[in-house]
């Protein structure tokens, strides 16, 4: 429910659940003792819910976004690939000019250097149909520098598309640039 499956969840009781609202004044009067200061929250809308039952919701807070940039078609296999392995894969197909050869071979040096390569972390993290990797909003010094290879993309006449999205898919990895997920349509074809 938590951890890399959902980072950042929380849960908030219903406003049915009095029950067990009424049982925390226990836990708080511990707190008040003990100097600690808390506060009661309520929302209409505390974010994505990711789990719900009578008593609670445990949600994802809004505000956290994604982005990814892709092929604006599928190939073969139905897969929509990310501009770098598209990028890298026309370098192996030989397609490139030796400025864009350069341009790629540089950058992709830079993002082995500045960033984590989530396949390192955890192999079988692609495993899943349709896992993509997608940028943080909050990695900026990352996602500018896509534009060379969108720029290549452009030269070649190879149609792409920016997604951005605060909920792309279900987590199977995160870290603090970006997450790789399986997108909902693929989770429910699983379950």
């Amino acid at each position: 429910m938590y951890d890399r499956i959902n980072p950042g969840a929380v849960a908030w009781f219903t406003v049915s659940a009095t029950q067990l609202v009424d049982r925390l004044s226990g836990c708080l009067a511990i707190l008040d003792a003990h100097g600690v200061a808390w506060q009661k929250l309520e929302s209409d809308d505390p974010g994505r819910i990711v789990h719900e039952d009578q008593d609670q919701v445990v949600v994802v807070p809004h505000g956290t976004r994604y982005v990814r940039f892709q092929a604006a078609l599928p190939d073969r296999q139905g897969r929509f690939l990310g501009v770098f392995a598209l990028v890298n894969m026309m370098a192996r197909r030989d397609q490139l000019t030796p400025a864009q050869h350069l341009f790629r071979r540089l950058n992709n040096d830079w993002y082995d250097a500045n960033f984590t390569n989530p396949a390192a972390v955890d192999p079988t993290v692609y495993a899943s149909p349709g896992a993509a990797a997608w940028f943080r909003h909050t990695s900026p010094h990352l996602i500018s520098r896509v534009a060379g290879y969108l720029a290549i993309l452009d030269a070649h006449g190879v149609a792409w598309q920016r997604l951005d999205s605060d909920d792309p898919g279900r987590i199977v990895y995160e870290d603090q640039d970006q997450v790789v997920v399986v997108p909902h349509d693929e989770c429910i074809k699983l379950d």
